[in-house]
C-alpha cells in the first residue's frame, strides 16, 4: 500500500496587489535527493517560513459560479512529474459546494498550472458571519527518467481522474502519496 503523508496547506499569494496564490509542494523527502549535473544549481522551494498560510475567499454575498483561481507549481520540474487530484468531499450537503477545473492532472514543468475553484452551492450565510471550509489535493512525484514515469507519461487522457488511483495500484512500493488541505473561508 502507497504511503500517505499529510501536509499542512501551502498557499502563497504570487505578489500582493494580485489575488491569484499559488499552492507550492512542500520539499522532496530527504531520502529522495535529485541529482544535479556540473555547472547546475538544485532549485530548491520556498522555506515554509516564507509561505502565507492564508486561506481564499469568497468574499459575500455568495452566488453559484463564482469562482477563485490559483495556480499548482511543480517546484523540481528538472528531476519530477507531479501527479495530483482535489477532492471537495461535502458529505452533509446534497450537492457539492465546489467544482474544480482541472480536478486532476499531471504537472511536468516548473510553470504555473492554473486552477480554478467554482462555487455550486453556496452555503446560506448572512453578512458579517464567517464560513471556514477546506478542499483537499491529494498528489505524488514521480522522479523522472524511471520505470514508473515512462508509465504515468503513458497514461490516457480520458483517465485523468483515476490516474493517482492507478499510479498507486500499479506502483505500490514506489510511490508517496501526500495531502495537502487548502483552506477556504467566506465573508
Amino acid at each position: 500500500m502507497a504511503k500517505v503523508e499529510r501536509r499542512k496547506s501551502l498557499v502563497r499569494r504570487i505578489d500582493t496587489t494580485q489575488a491569484e496564490p499559488t499552492i507550492y509542494t512542500p520539499a522532496i523527502p530527504q531520502h529522495v535527493e535529485p541529482s544535479v549535473e556540473e555547472g547546475e544549481e538544485a532549485s530548491s522551494p520556498p522555506s515554509n517560513d516564507s509561505l502565507n498560510n492564508s486561506p481564499l475567499l469568497f468574499p459575500l454575498p455568495c452566488f453559484r459560479g463564482q469562482s477563485i483561481t490559483l495556480g499548482l507549481n511543480n517546484t523540481h520540474p528538472d528531476h519530477y512529474i507531479l501527479i495530483f487530484k482535489f477532492l471537495t468531499g461535502n458529505n452533509n450537503i446534497q450537492a457539492e459546494r465546489y467544482f474544480i477545473k482541472p480536478s486532476a492532472g499531471m504537472i511536468r514543468t516548473g510553470a504555473r498550472f492554473p486552477i480554478t475553484l467554482f462555487l455550486n452551492n453556496p452555503p446560506g450565510i448572512s453578512q458579517g458571519d464567517v464560513l471556514k471550509d477546506k478542499i483537499l489535493v491529494r498528489w505524488a512525484m514521480i522522479q523522472k527518467n524511471t520505470k514508473v514515469a515512462a508509465w504515468a507519461l503513458e497514461l490516457p487522457e480520458e483517465s485523468r481522474r483515476k490516474w493517482l488511483e492507478m499510479l498507486i495500484q500499479q506502483w505500490p512500493d514506489q510511490i508517496v502519496v501526500r495531502e495537502t488541505k487548502i483552506y477556504i473561508q467566506f465573508k
